[in-house]
């Protein structure tokens, strides 16, 4: 059994495949196994995969018929036995330490998941639009450095991409966890449902990570508010909520967790929404998250966005949050420094929220 089982989805990926398993049988850390899946590919991929299987015994290679990113990458965990799982696509590639800083970073720290830094390469053919549209470096090269305890905030504030970090096969197996199958966003349902379960994180402060931004691929294409996948965003949250519910009876941290990435999936939804449909959409988690995790949940629009006026805070916590606002906003005013919108949404987001938990008492 190797350490790591590197795990590669690998769909009509002929021309960037080299590059990609180069990177991995040269890898400094040896004790590797690298699973790959050529997932219903129409050019030379599954050719290229078996040639490099007849060099390095390392290789595994699967055959699917059926397409989806999520599908092949559940075959290769259910083909893996490792004590880590890595991931890689197959049109992006590892620095050749990577492993080792990894493995090492996990192993020494004892923490439940560990995180890198990742370079954009781009790819020719991509438009000067869509560079400017796809490069966050902040994104995927975050600040934090070292071990934390995750809470609610690093979860939301880490990027969710599964492929520049590495997981622990244990977490894995006693929660069940796969990838649900939708055609996008996997990546943020798997690690929103195993940082339910983890409890520490460390952050690698290395660049070891190739992703290479290119024109056509499914993350390119999101950059099109006319995409329809862009409206589902409450599928992911959705699974993330059933993914929970395993747990019975839900502790109200949990709960919490789950109402925060609710919310925060589904902000990010609103540029794509009409009002009515936004109207709608409230509606429907309001009816769905208070049937599943029965607490009375308030999701309304506000300010061109979504916000939840139920937080299980009490009115005396709400009161006190309100006061500190309002110094704030005659601080600001006494120094003549500008009012920000994002305090006066606040302002007006905890009155709200003031006023709800009232109703609910009354």
């Amino acid at each position: 059994m190797a350490a790591i089982s590197i795990i590669v989805p690998c769909h009509n990926v002929a021309a960037y495949l080299p590059k990609c398993l180069d990177s991995l049988i040269n890898q400094t850390f040896r004790d590797i196994d690298i699973v790959t899946i050529n997932n219903a590919s129409t050019d030379d991929s599954l050719v290229i995969l078996k040639k490099y299987a007849a060099r390095d015994s390392r290789i595994k290679v699967l055959d699917t018929e059926i397409a989806g990113l999520s599908h092949a990458r559940n075959i290769g965990l259910d083909n893996s036995d490792s004590e880590y799982v890595m991931f890689c696509d197959s049109d992006d590639w590892y620095s050749l330490e990577m492993c080792e800083i990894m493995y090492e970073a996990v192993t020494k720290s004892g923490a439940d998941v560990a995180c890198c830094h990742a370079f954009l390469e781009d790819d020719e053919g991509l438009s000067p639009e869509e560079k400017r549209v796809r490069h966050d470096n902040e994104y995927y090269c975050q600040k934090m450095t070292g071990k934390h305890k995750l809470n609610s905030k690093l979860i939301l504030k880490t990027n969710v991409m599964v492929w520049n970090k590495i997981w622990r096969r244990d977490l894995l197996k006693k929660h069940g966890l796969r990838f649900p199958e939708i055609k996008i966003h996997e990546d943020d349902c798997f690690w929103y449902m195993y940082t339910l379960n983890a409890k520490t994180i460390y952050y690698v402060n290395r660049q070891l990570y190739h992703y290479l931004l290119r024109p056509n691929s499914i993350m390119s294409r999101l950059t099109d508010k006319n995409n329809p996948q862009n409206k589902i965003k409450l599928e992911i949250a959705e699974n993330v909520l059933d993914f929970a519910m395993r747990r019975q009876p839900v502790p109200w941290s949990i709960k919490k967790l789950v109402l925060e990435i609710f919310l925060d999936e589904t902000r990010k939804t609103v540029p794509f929404l009409s009002e009515t449909e936004l109207r709608e959409y409230c509606e429907s988690l309001n009816r769905r998250i208070a049937e599943k995790l029965q607490v009375p949940c308030r999701f309304v629009p506000m300010c061109g966005t979504i916000t939840n006026l139920y937080t299980g805070h009490t009115e005396m916590e709400l009161l006190w949050k309100q006061i500190q606002l309002k110094a704030h906003y005659i601080a600001n005013r006494l120094t003549g420094k500008k009012i920000s919108d994002r305090l006066r949404f606040k302002i007006e987001e905890n009155t709200a929220r003031m006023e709800y938990t009232k109703k609910l008492r009354g």
